[in-house]
C-alpha cells in the first residue's frame, strides 16, 4: 500500500512539472492565463531550465521506481512458488545411518497424523493433547489463540484430513534433537462457527487445499516427534463436496 501511494505521488508531481513546462514552452492561452494571475516573467525564466533539467530526471526516476516495484513483486512470487515434492533422497540416507530402525513411510505416517491430532485438538479446545505434540513456543501461540476464540464465543472446525503429498526437505542433528523438515500437502475442511453452530467464515462443503512447512523435532531420548514450527506457504479452496 505505501508503495502505491509513493507511486501515486511521484505521479502527481510529474504531471504537475508537465503542465508547467506547456505554460512555459508555448501553450499561449495557458501562458496568457499565467500572466493574468500574477506570475513574474523572471521567475517562469529562472524555472523554465530547471524545470527541463529536473523534469526528465523525476521521469527517469518514477520509471525506475516501477521497474524495481515490479521486480520485487516478481521475486516475492517466484520465492512463493512451490518448488517439486521430491524427497530429499540424500536426507533420507542420512536418516537410516543415524536411526537404524528408521522406516520412512511409518515415520510420514506418524508425522501426519501428529499433524492432524494438532489440527483436531485445536478444533475442540484440548489443551493437553497440545501440550504433548508442541514445544513450548507454539503451545503458547496455539494458547493464546484458542483464548481468544473462547472468548469470543468461536469455534474453529477442523476435519476430514486428506494426505495428499508429504516429502522430506532436510535433516540435521544439534546438540539435543534431530530435527526434521518437511512439506505437507494436505486437503481438509475448514471453517468457523459461533457457540450456536452458526458458520461465520469458511464452509463446511467446501475442501481447503493447503501446503505447509513443517519442522519436527526429536530428542535423542524420545521416539515423540514434537512440531516446533510451521507455515502455510499455499492456500486454496476447492469445489463443493457431497455431504
Amino acid at each position: 500500500m505505501k508503495k502505491k501511494k509513493l507511486l501515486l505521488i511521484i505521479s502527481v508531481c510529474l504531471l504537475f512539472i508537465i503542465m508547467m513546462l506547456f505554460v512555459i514552452k508555448g501553450d499561449s492561452n495557458i501562458t496568457y492565463l499565467t500572466a493574468d494571475s500574477g506570475f513574474d516573467s523572471d521567475w517562469l525564466a529562472l524555472l523554465s531550465p530547471l524545470l527541463l533539467i529536473f523534469s526528465p530526471i523525476l521521469l527517469l526516476a518514477v520509471i525506475i521506481t516501477i521497474i524495481v516495484s515490479y521486480s520485487l513483486k516478481k521475486t516475492k512470487e517466484i520465492a512463493n512458488h512451490e518448488k517439486p515434492f521430491v524427497e530429499n533422497e540424500t536426507a533420507i540416507k542420512i536418516i537410516s545411518k543415524e536411526l537404524p530402525n528408521f522406516n520412512k513411510d511409518d515415520f510420514y505416517k506418524e508425522i501426519f497424523n501428529n499433524f492432524v491430532t494438532i489440527r483436531t485438538s485445536y478444533s475442540n479446545f484440548k489443551y493437553d493433547e497440545l501440550k504433548e505434540l508442541l514445544t513450548e513456543e507454539l503451545y503458547d501461540r496455539y494458547n493464546s489463540l484458542l483464548k481468544k476464540m473462547e472468548s469470543k464465543n468461536k469455534k474453529n472446525i477442523l476435519k476430514d484430513f486428506t494426505l495428499n503429498k508429504i516429502v522430506l526437505d532436510e535433516f540435521k542433528v544439534t546438540n539435543e534433537n534431530y530435527v526434521f523438515k518437511l512439506r505437507l500437502d494436505v486437503s481438509y475442511i475448514d471453517y468457523l462457527i459461533t457457540k450456536k453452530g452458526t458458520i461465520i467464515d469458511g464452509s463446511d462443503t467446501n475442501k481447503t487445499t493447503s501446503i505447509y512447512k513443517l519442522i519436527f523435532n526429536r530428542s535423542f531420548k524420545s521416539h515423540k516427534y514434537i512440531l516446533d514450527k510451521e507455515e502455510i506457504t499455499s492456500k486454496k479452496e476447492e469445489n463443493t463436496i457431497e455431504k
